[in-house]
């Protein structure tokens, strides 16, 4: 058994980033009480984009987004890039279905995390991750969480600017769905994860 590798279209990396959604969602285990929220916006070989509204379950006792919540953030989009970036998993070869074991993207080995802005409930979450490289072992990735409003709330938001992945485009700058709105960097990091591990068993 040999690890898989391939170079998905925009398509394949938005399927298999919102399989990994209904799975974590369908197992009702951590992921779950962040998952259930999560809608994946756009993908692209290595690159996610998805939003979730920020709810007072998920808030310190200042009201502000929890640093747990934010590491999980963190994880869980780092993993889903790593995934885009069409790392399979060395034990199996087929697609993801909601009802099957996820592809697996491995293990935690490392996290940073810079706290830039604190975020009040409710709020709406962009949340941005990039798989940066893929060893043979380990897979790196980052990823920008931002709070997403409107400068002008009155404005009709029916025309959307594109939401692409630009070669040109500096990782620090935010996609913007719609073109009235307004994007504050609320925290960055990056994710480290060992490949080699088995599929999580049937449960």
């Amino acid at each position: 058994m040999s690890q898989v590798r391939k170079i998905f279209t925009n398509r394949e990396a938005l399927q298999a980033a919102r399989e990994w959604i209904d799975y974590s969602v369908s197992q009702k285990k951590f992921d779950h009480t962040i998952c259930k929220n999560l809608t994946v916006e756009k993908a692209a070989h290595g690159w996610v984009l998805c939003r979730l509204p920020l709810e007072e379950t998920a808030t310190n006792v200042w009201g502000g987004m929890h640093g747990g919540f934010t590491s999980s953030l963190i994880d869980i989009i780092g993993s889903m890039a790593i995934r885009t970036a069409g790392h399979v998993s060395r034990f199996r070869t087929d697609p993801l279905t909601p009802t099957s074991p996820p592809a697996a993207s491995g293990v935690s080995t490392d996290m940073h995390i810079n706290f830039v802005k604190a975020a009040q409930s409710p709020s709406l979450l962009q949340v941005e991750g990039f798989c940066r490289r893929i060893g043979s072992t380990l897979a790196f990735s980052s990823v920008n969480i931002y709070q997403v409003t409107q400068s002008t709330p009155t404005q009709n938001t029916s025309e959307s600017s594109p939401a692409t992945l630009d070669k040109g485009r500096s990782l620090d700058e935010p996609i913007k769905l719609k073109s009235d709105e307004k994007m504050s960097l609320l925290a960055f990091g990056s994710h480290t994860k060992f490949l080699k591990v088995p599929i999580p068993p049937k449960l």
